[in-house]
């Protein structure tokens, strides 16, 4: 049984609602040896290595996930995920693309609409909100905060700082 009151662990990732010119989305299937959810469809994305910011996860993950430019519009919602000894902070984004075509590592991928979403199973989705999550987005596409308010403070590089030093001191 877990008791740790303040011993959990806490993961973020970034997930991409990835929108092509006929208005519909990107979703990727996770391949077979995959230990959340194999052959699942989700959201392209993942977890940040150590010392990468969110950002560089988004840039990351567009390039290796998607293989082409796109628009980043802005940020559509957090979903914080409790579970017992884990929160996991999905940072859910919005981008806009002008190619079908996916040239990254997803293997098996589809461009889906509205009505393709209504007629998938929750069981067939990588997250149990997904099917909620993307049926929110068809109602209101357009809504989205800036990606810049998130900011990212690399306290790892810091320690040539005085005023940090100072502070880190102050302890």
């Amino acid at each position: 049984m877990y008791t740790g009151k303040y011993d959990f662990q806490s993961v973020n990732v970034i997930k991409i609602i990835l929108q092509n010119r006929e208005g519909k989305i990107l979703l990727i299937q996770e391949p077979e040896n995959n230990i959340w959810m194999p052959l699942h469809w989700g959201l392209p994305g993942g977890k940040p290595t150590e010392t990468e910011s969110l950002q560089e996860t988004l840039e990351r993950k567009i390039k290796t996930d998607i293989g082409q430019v796109v628009d980043v519009v802005g940020l559509f919602r957090v979903e914080e995920l409790l579970t017992k000894g884990k929160t996991v902070f999905m940072y859910i984004v919005i981008a806009k693309c002008k190619s079908s075509q996916v040239n990254g590592e997803a293997k098996s991928y589809r461009w889906v609409s509205r009505e393709d979403i209504k007629k998938m199973k929750t069981e067939e989705f990588t997250e149990f909100y997904n099917k909620k999550l993307l049926m929110e987005y068809f109602r209101n596409p357009e809504k989205a905060l800036p990606f810049n308010l998130l900011n990212t403070l690399e306290y790892y590089k810091m320690n040539s700082n005085l005023k940090y030093q100072k502070w880190l001191k102050s302890r």
